[in-house]
């Protein structure tokens, strides 16, 4: 039985109105299963109801809108189905294009940011080390307990929409210590450090973790100590993709392993798993599906490109330009096109052919609906979701393979980690 405060016993009984009592017998429930002995106060959310899968997304919006539900803590919310400006992919019927913007205004009505994205934590004021949120994207799951030390379990519809209302989630499984401990051990000291100091290597090792490790949490040993935020991340969102991982310790590298010892608890007596160059060159050919014909495209931002990230695409792109009729696609925030827009950026990557595409995502939903052919792309997210989803043959590679397929226009696999010797 979970144990509640006096206010949450009135939003129960519907003292604080229809819809707090509507959202916190959600909450409870949600509460109960999970084990929670008592609610606590979270500091943020992150929303998944802005994507257009079904008209219930839509009823149970409308419903907290006629109840004149306010989220009572900063929310944000997730890419939708459907950008809401511009040309949909061919396939996009106006039924469905209209139905996905509808629901994209319609959660912006319950005082949610109009944010659209996948990464919330690359915004101003997001969450810290030891604060708790309730979100509900898997990618930005990982990387909020992982990367940034944040405590929050994977809520999923309408139970994180919930929790907005109230400021409240069951304590339990990542929110608290116990459920935070590392279980399983993963050496990657095996494989070359050209590999593990390449943007790749975490896209990979991503990938075959959430291959191998199922549902527990892993603590990495042997990850440089200068891997950067965005490889982390890449590292989480393969891992969320191809599998269940919501968390994982880097020793050395994040906020909660310092040391071996301390990964919320010691790592003796732990499963092992050692991972080599070979398991991750598996990893790349499983991502690849080669097809016939002509490249058609290039897709980055899965998960939101980073800042960091679109320094990486001009450095290696320089003064050239995509060659005409092939797509160039990146996929950011809103936030972050106007901080290129701001540094004048935004024009330059125009005038190279680079399109940037923000509110909805590319891999699902709206915007590429009817994409078709050979594409690449150097992300593992993408690579392992867009193959389920449109008729595509993917060609995963790195930036630099991926900017020169671009500026000439057929694939090319010219970055110098694919030295055979690098990944026995």
């Amino acid at each position: 039985m979970v144990s509640l405060t006096a206010d949450d016993r009135r939003c129960l009984r519907g003292a604080e109105g229809p819809a707090l009592k509507l959202a916190m017998d959600v909450i409870c429930a949600t509460a109960e299963i999970g084990g929670a002995e008592r609610l606590i106060d979270i500091e943020g959310a992150h929303l998944s109801e802005s994507f257009y899968a079904g008209q219930a997304h839509q009823d149970f919006v409308d419903r907290l809108i006629s109840l004149d539900a306010r989220v009572v803590v900063p929310t944000t919310v997730n890419p939708g189905s459907a950008t809401l400006r511009g040309r949909q992919g061919p396939a996009a019927g106006p039924e469905a294009i209209a139905a996905a913007r509808r629901l994209m205004r319609s959660v912006l009505r319950l005082g949610c940011r109009p944010t659209f994205t996948c990464a919330p934590y690359q915004l101003p004021g997001c969450v810290a080390q030891g604060g708790h949120v309730a979100w509900s994207e898997s990618s930005a799951v990982v990387y909020a307990n992982s990367v940034i030390g944040a405590r929050t379990n994977l809520h999923y519809d309408y139970e994180d929409l919930c929790a907005a209302l109230v400021g409240r989630v069951g304590n339990h499984g990542l929110h608290r210590d116990s459920g935070r401990k590392a279980s399983a051990i993963v050496d990657v000291r095996a494989v070359a450090p050209e590999i593990l100091q390449h943007e790749l290597g975490c896209h990979l090792l991503g990938h075959h973790l959430g291959c191998t490790v199922g549902h527990a949490i892993p603590a990495i040993i042997g990850l440089p100590a200068e891997t950067r935020v965005d490889w982390l991340r890449a590292l989480g969102a393969a891992a969320s993709s191809s599998g269940a991982l919501r968390m994982f310790h880097a020793v050395g590298i994040t906020p909660e392993a310092p040391n071996p010892d301390d990964a919320k608890g010691p790592l003796s007596g732990l499963q092992r798993l050692e991972v080599s160059g070979s398991d991750l060159r598996r990893a790349v050919d499983t991502l690849s599906q080669p097809g016939d014909g002509p490249l058609q495209g290039v897709y980055f931002g899965t998960p939101h490109f980073s800042l960091a990230e679109f320094d990486d695409l001009l450095h290696v792109l320089g003064d050239r330009r995509v060659r005409d009729g092939i797509a160039c696609i990146v996929n950011t925030s809103r936030h972050n096109r106007d901080v290129l827009r701001a540094r004048g950026v935004l024009q330059r990557l125009r005038q190279a052919g680079i399109t940037l595409m923000v509110d909805a995502c590319t891999y699902y939903g709206l915007p590429l609906a009817g994409l078709r052919g050979r594409v690449m792309t150097n992300s593992a997210k993408w690579a392992y979701y867009a193959p389920r989803t449109h008729d595509v043959a993917i060609e995963f590679g790195t930036l630099q393979d991926c900017i020169e397929s671009a500026v000439k226009g057929e694939s090319c696999h010219v970055d110098s980690i694919w030295q055979d010797h690098l990944w026995r």
